[in-house]
This record gives structure tokens, sequence and C-alpha cells, in this order.
């Protein structure tokens, strides 16, 4: 049977398909995605009647990430009573391997959707429902003072047909109200502030206004099934000339509503202090007729303006002579990639309850932002997207504008994360047995030698 090579852990094999493991439950069926930290693989109970499938995410058990794992994992648990976040079932530990058993997308990810499958294009109705839906999810995680900062078409897998979304990976994901780390997310997606120091007020910026920008740029996959530009900083020529007039200039390239620029003008501002709140952007999308202009022209998998019909967009190559800055396609994933869905777990959070507040409290102290081993290399495979962590040369300066800080609502009435002393706690109890399982169970916590349940 083959073996799969981490990128990282040069030389380590990850397990075989057909390998059985969670005490002979749960056996690997195939490759859903592989990426530089790991496999994500579909899964089958061997022991249900109806041979029920997950998604399980394995990892080579390092403690050079256990933070990041800690934190990712309690975040998670945190946000995943919501129906627009997948299910972390449980966590088994067995050997070198950590498993991550996980509600399993059938229809894969927005990205194939979008780009394969064609799900949204020229349907106001399904691309209002869904992006609906994603606003819902990240609302409930911005209510709880969790901030993702990877939102891309991978990490939204789907059901249904597509018509149903639900977000993963929080492995680059925050509580702190604001940042000094640069560089975090997706390329295409990354908001300017978050490229260099150069770009914010005072050197920081909000992880809740990145999350904002990232979903503006999502909200355009889905409509055209293209990236506005491929990256938010001065080099790129695209970015440069919507710098220059940000309200006017998106309609000319993409073939978007005069409603949907609106949005997009606020979402995708470049003070991102004066970015929309949730609540703001629901209200405004709901309100949209079309999203598209009415001389939109549908050809493959993309939206056109008319004076593009028939460009080669990887190009910029046309039988017209133009000169123009066009956005590029989304860029195409190997015709074998399935869905990128990879939300990294770890089985820390299982001991939620075994301290106090009081005791959870103590071991606070250490546990800073700038620690956090996840702004490294990141534990989501590297995506048609760009890669988790931008490698680009630093971009030149962008002048921001001078904004009184009294009128940054972000920062003023952020939520408190109530789980920054449940990621502190966790630590202590990164410390697992060769072989060890935790299962979730909704109605009871029941601490074993051998098996641990949690609540999620």
């Amino acid at each position: 049977m083959t073996k799969f090579k981490a990128t990282v852990a040069e030389g380590t094999s990850f397990p075989a398909i057909g390998t059985v493991f969670d005490a002979g439950r749960l056996q690997l069926v195939s490759v859903i995605g592989t990426g530089g930290y790991g496999v994500v693989y579909q899964a089958i109970d061997k022991r249900g009647l109806d041979s029920q499938s997950y998604a399980v995410k394995c990892l080579i058990r390092t403690g050079e990430h256990r933070q990041s794992h800690i934190r990712e994992i309690a975040l998670h648990k945190l946000a995943s009573s919501h129906p627009g976040i997948i299910t972390l079932h449980r966590v088994v530990e067995e050997d070198i391997y950590l498993y991550f058993v996980m509600e399993y997308a059938p229809n894969q990810d927005l990205f194939v959707q979008i780009l394969h499958k064609c799900r949204y294009l020229g349907n106001n109705a399904l691309i209002k429902s869904t992006f609906l839906q994603l606003l819902d999810a990240i609302e409930h995680c911005h209510s709880l003072g969790i901030y993702h900062r990877d939102l891309k078409p991978e990490n939204i897998v789907c059901f249904e047909g597509g018509t149903r979304l639900a977000l993963t990976d929080f492995g680059l994901a925050t509580t702190q109200g604001t940042s000094g780390e640069f560089k975090t997310g997706s390329v295409y997606h990354m908001s300017p502030e978050c490229q260099t120091s150069d770009a914010t007020y005072e050197g920081i910026y909000s992880p809740q206004s990145c999350d904002i920008w990232s979903l503006g740029i999502v909200l355009l996959n889905i409509v055209t099934g293209r990236n506005p530009w491929k990256i938010a900083t001065h080099e790129d020529p695209t970015f440069r000339s919507y710098r220059r007039n940000p309200y006017y200039f998106l309609p000319k390239i993409l073939p978007i509503s005069p409603q949907l620029n609106d949005v997009l003008a606020m979402m995708l501002s470049l003070e991102w202090r004066a970015r929309p709140s949730i609540p703001e952007i629901r209200s405004a999308v709901a309100q949209i007729n079309t999203f598209y202009s009415t001389d939109a022209i549908f050809e493959g998998n993309v939206a056109r303006c008319p004076w593009e019909a028939g460009m080669d967009l990887g190009t910029g190559t046309q039988k017209v002579n133009m000169k123009v800055d066009v956005p590029p396609p989304l860029p195409k994933r190997p015709h074998n990639a399935q869905s990128r869905f990879s939300p990294t777990f770890d089985d820390d959070d299982i001991f939620d309850d075994a301290y106090d507040d009081e005791e959870l409290q103590s071991v606070l102290v250490g546990l800073e932002d700038g620690q956090d081993t996840s702004y490294g290399p990141p534990s989501t495979p590297v995506s048609p997207s760009g890669s988790s962590l931008c490698t680009s040369d630093p971009a030149s300066p962008i002048t921001p504008i001078n904004v009184d800080s009294s009128i940054d609502r972000h920062l003023a009435s952020r939520p408190r994360s109530p789980f920054t002393s449940l990621i502190s706690g966790l630590q202590c109890f990164f410390r697992l047995s060769p072989s060890a399982s935790f299962h979730s169970d909704k109605d009871r916590l029941s601490p074993d030698p051998e098996m641990f349940t949690i609540d999620l």
C-alpha cells in the first residue's frame, strides 16, 4: 500500500490507505488532501452498520507546534456549537500519529463548488443564501472573541450540493483584539494591513477587520469565480489601480452590480477601522437584488465584462487591443485534488473541566499572541489561494489614513474571549499516554484512564 511523505517531517511516512486505528473502529479509505504538516483522509466506521464516513486529519506527533495545537483545539471547540462550524468528533493518539476525527463534507469545499462545479455562477438567490450562512458563522466566532485570519474558499466545506456551508481550520485563529504579527493568512485573501506594518495605524491592526476584508474577497470569488488581484500590496498593478480609486475601480474590471460594489467598497476599505460590522454587511447583502451588472457574460466558470470576452485571464491577452488591468481567475487545482478540508485539532481541551478558574488563570502567564507557533508555517496545506504564510518580499509602504482612534469600533467594542483561561490551562495537559482516545459526548464528561469524553 502507498505511503505518503510529509513535506516537513522528511522521511516520516504517514499511514497507508487501509490503516485501521481507534481500537479497530476506523479505517482510512482514501486521501482527501495533503499538505506540509499532514494528510487528510476519508475514513469509515467499520463497526457501524452504515459505514459512516469521517474526515480524519493525521499529524505527526511533535512538540514543536504544541502551543498552536492547544490554541486551535480550544478555539474550535468554543466555536463548534454553531451549525456553520465543522464538528470535531474525537481525537485519537496512537504511536507517532495524532488523528483528528471530524465531520465529513461530502460535497468537498467552496473552491471546488466555485471552480469545478460552477455552483453559484449567475444564481443570485443561491449566492445570497450561502454568503449569509458564512456571515452567521463568522459573526458567531467574533461574538466569542475568535478571529479566524485564514478565510478562503478552501477553508469552507460544503454540504447538500453546496447549499450549506461550514467553516473549518482554526490553525491561525486568535483571540487577540489587536496584533502586530504580519503575513498571516493566505496571500490572495490577506488584507493590506496584514502584509506589512507600514500599512497599519501605529504598527498594529485588527484581526477582526482582516476577517472582514477576507470575506469581501470570498464574496467576489463566489460571484465571479475570480480574485480581484494577486496580492494586496503596491507591487500588484491591479491593486495599485484599486488604491487610486477604490469605489469606481472594481466595476470597471469585474461585472458586478452597483449594489454589490457598495458592499465591497465598505468591506475592502483601505482603512481597516472603517470596515463594517457583520450585522451591517448582512443587512446590505440581504437587500441586493442582483450581484451582477446587466451586461455580465458567463464563460466557463467565471463572470466577465463584455470588453474582456474571449480574453485569456491567465495572460491578460485578448483580440481587442486594450491596455487593462485584468483580475486573475482563481488558480486551478490539480485535477485529482479534492477537498482541502483540513481543520487541525488537538486533544488538550478535553481537560477543560479538570481545573477550576483560579487554577486555569495561574498558568496564563507566558501565553502571548507573539509566542503562538501558529504564526509560522501553518497547519493548513498550501492551497490554490496561496500559502497560509506569505513568503513574498516585504511590500512597499501603503500610506495609512490618519484616523482618530476613538472611531475604532473593533478595538472599543470587541468581545472578551472566555477561552483565554481555557487555552492557558490546556498547556498543562499536553502530556498524553502512548495510546489515548478522546470521544465526544453531548451529555457528559467522564474521565477514564483509557478514554476521555468531552462535551463538544
